[in-house]
């Protein structure tokens, strides 16, 4: 009995797409194999900056609301030493900026040398965060470890919008629907507005410790289709109550350069060292960051919640604004690798995914979301993030669930 045309085409038709699906399985269904991690070196030990390096300020919360500013001389277990400002300052004291142009560097590094018993100790807990606006700047892929682990290789930067919150504190997130991630940062701010590089080098300039919580899904979903790191995407993924904690201490160093770039930074989750780094690893220091600003002028490129938005208003660097410096490598997000994408293509057309979203790129980001919530290895309630460094205090953050809306 003989086979004829038709019904053999139809056999090899149907052997084909058998060893199609049977290699989708075997290639795809397989597991992705475990997730690079950064080399980590040690951890910063932390401690007060030397006084002929930098004065060391901190916010401190009191009774009704009330706030003063303290020139910190020292750190105790679960306290700060300091001298409160406000008595040398008839009250007026509303910020370490304006300490300084009041009564002057050196007069403030003679009383924190000899206290002359004003020194007193403060619970840590009563420190509120060193930076108050809601308006900020951020740099991705800073540090050319974090661009190589994801696949990025140049810098860009995008707004941020959120309250800075303090060193100690919780937040809150929902592991069955977002990706959330980690990032310590150096952060700069200033005494005034800077409208050109000349108010840059002329102003007082503050450094302190960050952190800068993602949601990763949210980042994947607002990406364009054509990211040319131009930071889209990026401020709705980065926005949002409790996403930027700060260290307890604002920083006003004699030589910001030398000082920024000697300064350790570094992440522990759990116990365990995530990151590691130090400002001389940075791409674009604070100035050349600055300059980027000023250049991208007021034009609205990048997008928030459905609208444009520029980097900072009538293209000037406002007094209050920061500058957060990006990251070193050690996250938890990885981009979908070249595998993902070409299975997730298949599957689209195999696994009839056209039936399920618009486009194929919607299904492979959508495979990749669930792919990391089922892992479970972005953070999840229970979790313990800390950040730390040289001589900017250290930031401890409890991982909570998120509260219903």
């Amino acid at each position: 009995m003989t086979i004829s045309k038709k019904r053999c085409a139809l056999l090899v038709s149907a052997v084909v797409v058998a060893a199609v699906y049977a290699g989708y399985f075997l290639i795809c269904a397989s597991p992705s194999g475990s997730l690079e991690t950064a080399e980590v070196g040690p951890q910063p030990a932390g401690s007060i900056a030397p006084f002929e390096e930098a004065l060391t300020f901190a916010r401190l919360g009191g009774a009704e609301g009330s706030e003063t500013v303290l020139l910190v001389t020292g750190e105790a277990e679960e306290a700060v030493i300091g001298i409160d400002l406000a008595p040398l300052l008839d009250g007026q004291v509303g910020d370490a900026f304006d300490a300084i142009r009041r009564l002057g560097r050196p007069a403030l590094l003679e009383l924190a040398r000899n206290p002359a018993g004003m020194a007193r100790r403060y619970g840590v807990e009563r420190l509120m965060p060193v930076a108050q606006g809601e308006e900020h700047i951020a740099f991705g892929t800073n540090f050319a470890d974090h661009g190589e682990e994801v696949n990025n290789d140049g810098v860009f930067a995008f707004p941020k919008f959120t309250r800075p919150t303090a060193a100690l504190g919780a937040f809150g997130v929902d592991a069955e629907a977002g990706l959330f991630d980690y990032e310590v940062e150096l952060c700069m701010r200033f005494d005034r507005d800077i409208r050109n590089i000349g108010d840059f080098d002329a102003a007082l300039k503050g450094v302190f410790l960050c952190g800068d919580f993602t949601d990763r899904a949210a980042l994947l979903r607002n990406l364009p289709d054509e990211e040319n790191l131009s930071g889209l995407g990026f401020s709705d993924a980065k926005s949002g109550q409790g996403r930027m904690p700060t260290g307890p201490y604002l920083v006003v160093p004699e030589d910001w350069r030398r000082f920024v770039s000697e300064e350790a930074i570094a992440t522990v989750r759990n116990g365990t060292p995530m990151q590691s780094g130090s400002g001389a690893e940075m791409i674009l220091d604070f100035r050349q960051m600055a300059g980027f600003v000023l250049e991208a002028g007021d034009a609205a490129r990048w997008v928030f919640e459905g609208r444009p938005v520029p980097l900072t208003a009538d293209g000037v660097l406002r007094r209050g604004t920061v500058l957060l410096s990006g990251t070193p490598a050690g996250i938890l997000f990885r981009p979908p690798t070249e595998r993902e994408i070409g299975c997730g293509a298949v599957a689209y057309v195999c696994l009839a995914g056209f039936l399920s979203v618009a486009s194929p790129r919607d299904y492979v980001i959508e495979r990749a979301i669930e792919r990391d919530l089922e892992s479970r290895r972005f953070l999840q309630p229970g979790d313990r993030v800390e950040h730390s460094s040289s001589r900017l205090g250290r930031i401890a953050i409890a991982v909570i669930a998120a509260s219903p809306e």
